[in-house]
């Protein structure tokens, strides 16, 4: 998935929309919302976060600027081994995209790259700060801590309320659980996380009941270098109701990361950062028949996109 932190670590280095109808719902009516993974389930998450902003170097007394366009795509297929609760927590994780570019707007010169992760598979076991990431193939000193800290982000389930909640109700993830979460991942430090959450509507999408949560997001961190970074943003999160299923995450809002590199005469301060647009699909295929669950599954079609992400924190 693509994450936030890396694509303004990027900053700092270098169809037909679908129809999203509102179904009555009674005031009374309290939904549980819960994901629903399945040994065999295989999960594909396709993720796109842009930060359009610019980098600010200050050297010496002097300062120069460079308006930027940021861009992080990522893929990741997920085959759920064991599950806790509805919650997946022992999964194989492959990488078979991952993808950074950055463009310097004006001169439209464009660094694109595949990330470190790319054509990777890893053995996920456990949930937030007990998750733990081994790599097929490669030793742990062989990777960044940062990249580990990535594939390591709790399942999105992690912010559904743990009991039934009506239209308009709302709540608040712990603070320790956003840090765990997707769009915290990358992060060394995190100062402040605060993820507050309210089930907007209900809304039928594709054929599928599905429930609007509107989010509103606050993180700030320190890194192990001193650099700081801070992001505000909203959005909103569909969750398909029967399936038990994340859809689809569309998140929008301001990010801005800060640094010092060298020392004395030498050092250079760096301040990058702009407006973030991040969003995130989700298809999920049927269980998996055979040993090992090996095989085909049949797999749900990606939604189509639902817009204006910001209506949904409203």
């Amino acid at each position: 998935m693509t994450r936030v932190t890396h694509t303004l670590a990027a900053l700092l280095l270098g169809g037909a929309p679908s129809l999203l109808l509102a179904l009555p719902s009674g005031a009374e009516e309290r939904l549980l919302l819960r994901q629903d993974a399945r040994v065999g389930d295989r999960l594909v998450e396709r993720s796109v976060c842009e930060v359009r902003g610019k980098r600010t170097l200050r050297e010496r007394g002097a300062a120069r600027e460079f308006p930027l366009l940021s861009r992080d795509e990522e893929e990741t297929v997920d085959e759920v081994l064991e599950v806790a609760e509805g919650l997946p927590v022992r999964v194989r994780r492959r990488y078979p995209m991952q993808r950074t570019s950055t463009t310097r707007i004006g001169t439209e010169e464009t660094d694109s790259r595949d990330g470190p992760l790319s054509g990777l598979t890893f053995l996920l076991e456990g949930l937030g700060t007990r998750r733990k990431a081994t790599c097929e193939g490669k030793e742990p000193s062989e990777l960044d801590e940062a990249v580990l800290r990535r594939v390591e982000h709790a399942p999105i389930g992690l912010l559904l309320p743990a009991t039934p909640v009506a239209v308009g109700e709302v709540w608040e993830v712990p603070a320790a659980a956003v840090n765990d979460l997707y769009f915290s991942s990358g992060l060394e430090h995190p100062e402040h996380a605060r993820l507050g959450c309210r089930l907007a509507e209900v809304v039928e999408l594709g054929g599928r009941r599905c429930a609007r949560i509107a989010l509103e997001l606050d993180l700030a961190s320190i890194g192990e270098s001193g650099s700081r970074t801070r992001m505000e943003s909203r959005g909103f999160l569909l969750f398909a109701l029967e399936q038990g299923a994340p859809v689809r995450l569309e998140m929008a809002g301001h990010v801005v990361a800060t640094g010092t590199w060298g020392e004395g005469e030498e050092s250079v301060e760096v301040e990058a950062g702009g407006d973030l647009t991040l969003t995130v699909d989700w298809s999920r295929e049927e269980p998996i028949a055979g040993p090992g669950g090996s095989g085909a599954g049949s797999a749900t079609s990606p939604p189509a996109t639902a817009t204006d992400p910001g209506a949904g924190g409203k």
